[in-house]
């Protein structure tokens, strides 16, 4: 589901359930008949109706602190999109002093939220208080700050809780503790100084994966500083593992590169990625730098770069037939397999019995190949991310998009520890994916098992994870709108700025711009008694993916010390540099 619409969907579930409730008759009778307008005008999703009733600087208040202004929160009005079935409430009370009134409720709804051909049944529970005005004599909301927030959708029930608001007493103490803490990074690229990165000594001991996060799938400084960390893990700490949430035949020929063979350029080279995501300047310095090292990297193992995601099983396959010995019983399966997936991939309505049944004799027949067989491990590794592709494919045409979701980051959570067992043993890896995908721990109200969380309970300590997050600017992503749809191609788009008071805020506020990122060691600050007061809470951090409708929230509520080792924070997002589409 598109977690960017239940604001909206908690928001006006509160409010259409004014009009009927025992107690609003407490109210005053021209507060009482804006409720029932507002009812009006929630029921059918009347935008411009709703507006009347609201003050320009209306703000609805999130339980994470984020913060939506009037003309993002009216931008969600779907008509199409949203529909209720049922309605419970209870109101709870009012103050009402002159010109000013705050208005509290308790309501739980079950609609249906419709995204594209998916219908989602949907369980919201909320409580609000509402902050009225009158402006020019009539009574208008300025606030909706959401208490309690609990959402049930695909059997998963996440509940947030809103936090207290901080005082300044605690902002302080708050700012006073994290400043130490914060060690500045004066540049991001992959020539920045080495002794910028010098923490690292501080995860790395008995680590064999390093999880490298980002705030978005299109922030430069975070792009730029992971490859600058993996340049630092390879000269002093022995890392050779490029692994990347790319599919395995993606990384594949970009491997082949890295190690001397061709001669693309490194533009030319990283467009061998499926996802735009990766198709960056920041990506193609660093592979740059990979292959420069492998050229004069002497006795030293060479760095490798490999793909552990399983979202192409049609390009796996390709790539598998490819490596497959001539005439064999794999590469005819690998054929057929190819001819049915193609057949179901243009279907309306597909049917995947027959290619998950050929896709499970593929992979036995990958694991059994004969003794000697070239490209053995590889073609073991692909024919278990075709079997997985295929299982997803199938799976996305349900209405549970947590079950796709949670079946993909299983599969890269097993193909890491595969790919690490059996093409790379005793080797360590730095593992570049999302900060959602990497964190130990899922981010509240994420309601699946994520690829971490896999790692941080089968590996122990040898998994460890560094997060990044952002406070304001601008990103690159496929720009999309409440409603559901989805532009086609990757945009330069705004984000808001962090609030003062959070995390992202403080720390901007620390460096002054005096360093484009800090390093934060989570658990030093969770030492710190002001600092594990606030982090004993969920945090926000950034979370935005590959489509990002601008002006919504970009961060989510994580479990800090749960979640990450440490935490690097970039005042400033940039947009990825995109590389120019390539002429044929």
């Amino acid at each position: 589901m598109n977690k960017l619409s239940l604001p909206a969907l908690a928001l006006t579930v509160c409010l259409s359930s004014a009009h009927a409730q025992t107690g609003v008759e407490q109210l005053p009778a021209d507060l009482a008949a804006q409720y029932a307008a507002l009812v009006d005008a929630t029921r059918t999703l009347d935008a411009q109706a709703y507006a009347t009733l609201l003050t320009d600087d209306f703000t609805l208040i999130m339980p994470d602190g984020t913060r939506l202004n009037r003309d993002t929160y009216l931008s969600t009005f779907e008509p199409e999109q949203l529909s209720y079935q049922k309605l419970d409430y209870r109101f709870d009370g009012a103050e009402v002093t002159g010109d000013t009134a705050r208005v509290q409720f308790w309501n739980r709804v079950e609609a249906t939220y419709t995204l594209g051909e998916v219908k989602q049944p949907v369980t919201v529970e909320t409580r609000t208080e509402d902050l009225w005005r009158k402006v020019g004599g009539t009574w208008r909301m300025a606030q909706s700050r959401t208490l309690e927030l609990v959402t049930e959708a695909s059997g998963q029930v996440t509940r947030q809780v809103a936090q207290a608001p901080v005082d300044e007493q605690t902002l302080a103490a708050r700012r006073a503790a994290l400043a130490p803490l914060l060690r500045p990074i004066s540049a991001t690229g992959m020539n920045a100084p080495a002794a910028n990165f010098a923490w690292l000594s501080e995860l790395t001991g008995g680590t064999r994966v390093l999880g490298l996060g980002e705030g978005s799938h299109g922030t430069a400084e975070h792009f730029a500083l992971k490859g600058r960390i993996f340049r630092e893990l390879a000269e002093q700490y022995g890392y050779t593992v490029f692994m990347i949430e790319a599919d395995y035949d993606d990384a594949y020929a970009i491997d082949r590169w890295v190690q001397g063979e061709g001669n693309q350029s490194a533009e030319e080279v990283t467009r061998e990625y499926d996802f735009w995501t990766w198709k960056t300047q920041e990506m193609a310095d660093l592979l740059r730098w990979m292959r420069d090292y492998n050229a004069g990297r002497g006795d030293k193992p060479a760095l490798r770069v490999v793909g552990m995601d399983m979202q192409d099983p049609a390009g796996s396959l390709a790539l598998l037939t490819k490596l497959a010995p001539h005439g064999s019983r794999l590469a005819e399966l690998g054929q057929t397999l190819r001819t049915e997936l193609k057949a179901q991939f243009g279907k309306e309505q597909s049917d995947w019995t027959r290619a998950g049944a050929l896709a499970a004799l593929l992979e036995l027949h990958a694991r059994f190949q004969p003794q000697g067989t070239l490209y053995a491990l590889d073609i073991q590794h692909l024919a278990r991310t075709v079997r997985q592709g295929v299982a997803m494919s199938a799976g996305m045409q349900s209405d549970d998009f947590n079950a796709s979701n949670a079946l993909r980051d299983r599969a890269m959570a097993d193909n890491t520890q595969a790919l690490m067992r059996d093409l790379f043993p005793g080797q360590k890896a730095a593992l570049w994916a999302h900060n959602f995908h990497v964190s130990r721990v899922p981010a509240q109200g994420q309601a699946y098992a994520n690829l971490g969380s896999h790692l941080a309970r089968e590996m122990g300590t040898e998994y460890r994870v560094i997060g990044f997050s952002f406070g304001g600017g601008e990103l690159r992503a496929v720009p999309g709108k409440a409603d559901g749809w989805v532009g086609r191609e990757p945009l330069v788009l705004k984000v808001p700025d962090a609030q003062p008071e959070s995390l992202d805020g403080l720390s901007a506020d620390l460096l002054r711009g005096t360093a484009p990122a800090a390093f934060l060691n989570v658990a030093q600050a969770n030492a710190q008694a002001p600092l594990r007061e606030w982090f004993a809470q969920p945090v926000s951090i950034s979370g935005v993916g590959a489509v990002y409708v601008e002006g919504m929230p970009t961060n989510g509520p994580a479990d800090l010390p749960a979640a990450f080792d440490g935490l690097i924070l970039t005042p400033r997002s940039s947009a990825s540099v995109l590389l120019p589409v390539q002429e044929q």
